[in-house]
């Protein structure tokens, strides 16, 4: 019998930006139906803001052993917020479900 797993690995990233301080974490889920899974990687993590087109770049590598699809979902914290970061919903580009092994996967974050 087979059961379906889910692992998660947080990845933790705090920038300032625009006099705020902005804690970013990417949560990677992977579904697997094998019970030995290993957990998907995020590597070469950068960020960066390009003014001009008001956005906020997440730029990062991601292995997964199986080759299994992940889901990337970010989630942020405002200032002064101690509890419960916030999901980004209007962020574009490699986020969302379906996303595979890679490098140089690209988050937009409009601001």
């Amino acid at each position: 019998m087979q059961f379906l797993t889910i692992k998660l690995h947080d990845l933790f990233l705090m920038i300032t930006y625009m006099k705020y301080l902005i804690t970013l974490v990417l949560a990677i889920f992977s579904q697997s139906v094998f019970a030995q899974n290993n957990i998907p990687v995020i590597s070469n993590l950068t960020v960066e803001e390009d003014e001009d087109a008001g956005l906020i770049v997440l730029q990062y590598d991601l292995s997964d052993a199986e080759m299994d699809p992940c889901n990337i979902e970010v989630f942020y914290s405002p200032p002064g917020r101690k509890t419960h970061a916030i999901k980004l919903t209007n962020a574009t580009g490699a986020v969302g479900s379906g996303i595979v092994s890679g490098t140089g996967k690209i988050i937009y974050w409009p601001y």
